[in-house]
């Protein structure tokens, strides 16, 4: 066998073995997801029970400094911490995001124009949709706009906003969580919807 037939019979085994790997990966994620939600109903129990407020933090991402909504006179501030912790979120928690791109809308500082990929039914399916930071953000979750699974906020209206169901509530209302901490959220919303026979 010569060298040409060797590295063809590796290429062809690569791209036959990939589609499984990347399957894996989602698979294995979902589990991750499945365990974080338990984690967090668990905590939810046991705060209940003591009587004492549930404090949720996505520990992967630094919480951020500046608090700030878009009608504050420190938005710019805000938004520059905004960027740095989805350069962080990229580098240090890239194996949980299913996010390839997420660009800042030139004409409008509370629109994010973003990309998905995930593999489904053995195919790659690419997803473009929008995070909307509302009026009150960052006490208040931001909004993907036409990105969701099965479930959707009513009335739909020109979007399909995912209905995130019990995995909204670990957004911190204090204004600590931004952009970043929310595409996680996302994914395990993602990986559950995809992955499991029910979400809620």
């Amino acid at each position: 066998m010569s060298d040409a037939d060797g590295h063809l019979i590796e290429h062809k085994f690569r791209s036959a073995i990939q589609p499984m790997l990347s399957q894996w990966d989602q698979f294995k994620n979902a589990i991750f997801a499945e365990l974080r939600i338990l984690r967090h109903e668990l905590q939810v129990k046991i705060a209940q029970i003591n009587g004492k407020p549930l404090i949720l933090n996505e520990t992967e991402i630094p919480s951020f400094k500046t608090i700030a909504s878009p009608t504050s006179k420190d938005w710019d501030t805000r938004l520059k911490e905004e960027k740095e912790k989805l350069e962080y979120l990229k580098f240090n928690c890239h194996e949980q995001i299913i996010f390839k791109e997420i660009q800042p809308d030139p004409k409008n500082s509370r629109i994010y124009n973003c990309r998905s990929e995930f593999i489904l039914d053995k195919e790659t399916t690419r997803v473009f949709f929008q995070i909307r930071l509302p009026l009150r953000y960052p006490y208040e979750c931001p909004i993907a706009d036409n990105f969701g699974f099965k479930h959707y906020i009513q009335p739909a209206g020109d979007h399909r906003n995912a209905c995130l169901g019990q995995i909204k509530e670990r957004w911190n209302k204090d204004g600590s969580m931004g952009i970043a901490h929310f595409l996680l959220i996302l994914s395990y919303y993602t990986a559950l919807a995809l992955f499991t026979k029910n979400l809620y």
